[in-house]
């Protein structure tokens, strides 16, 4: 997949890939149950790093929707957070995911 760019808003994004995988949401409602307790703790620490980025960029970046149904979790075990309505698609303003745990 191309880049895309649009503007929604006012505001301009740019979207850089397609993500293949599950939300989080569903993740945790195929469980069945607790979920394994190091995974959670690699991804709680993938959540930190992106949030510690954007939060200290010269223009702090809010992300305000961060739900599990708003993160996608990769084949390889890596989180994307997205859109609803970017149907799937990851904003690449985020530095790349610190590996899971």
């Amino acid at each position: 997949m191309s880049a895309i760019s649009f503007e929604e808003h006012g505001k301009a994004y740019l979207v850089m890939e397609f993500i293949e995988g599950k939300t989080l949401e569903k993740v945790q409602n195929d469980a069945n149950g607790p979920l394994n307790e190091q995974l959670v703790m690699g991804w709680a620490l993938q959540l930190c790093d992106v949030l510690n980025y954007l939060h200290t960029q010269p223009q702090p970046i809010v992300f305000r929707d961060l739900k599990p149904s708003n993160v996608m979790v990769t084949k390889n075990g890596q989180l994307r957070t997205v859109r609803p309505r970017s149907k799937r698609c990851a904003f690449r303003h985020l530095r790349p995911w610190r590996d899971a745990l």
